[in-house]
């Protein structure tokens, strides 16, 4: 299956990025300081990177097009990976926290999704960690520390 804005990265870039310094102060907010490893699910071109970074954390970017990871890249030194969200590449443990900012229409069950990141061997939360999940639209979010 093709990646939804495979072959969209310009025009996404445009779109969405001139709107996305106006969300840097609520990320901050959300996460909250922290350190150690956050996996940043749907990074897409990646405009959310250094924000996340700006936290304490090192963030490690993730999406499914290759297309917005070649942005990514231009944008940020952060380590990018191509993958399916559905199918995260990594072992439990691994990451202090999770993001997937403004990806739940790119996600078939993101409920579901929620779900496996929290509990599957993917990453998993450690005490004092974060999960953050934001809806596409509106403040909708919710956070787990264990």
């Amino acid at each position: 299956m093709t990646a939804r804005y495979e072959g969209h990265a310009e025009w996404y870039d445009d779109y969405i990025g001139p709107g996305a310094a106006a969300n840097v102060d609520w990320i901050v907010d959300l996460l909250g300081p922290g350190e150690g490893l956050c996996l940043d699910v749907g990074c897409g071109t990646g405009l959310y990177l250094d924000t996340i970074r700006s936290t304490g954390r090192t963030v490690v970017g993730l999406d499914r097009s290759a297309d917005q990871l070649r942005l990514a890249r231009r944008r940020d030194r952060a380590p990018l990976l191509q993958s399916d969200a559905t199918m995260l590449p990594f072992a439990a443990d691994t990451f202090d926290t999770v993001t997937a900012l403004w990806v739940s229409t790119d996600i078939g069950d993101f409920a579901g999704w929620t779900i496996m990141a929290d509990r599957s061997a993917v990453p998993r939360p450690r005490p004092g960690s974060t999960n953050a999940t934001s809806a596409d639209v509106g403040v909708k979010y919710r956070i787990n520390s264990s």
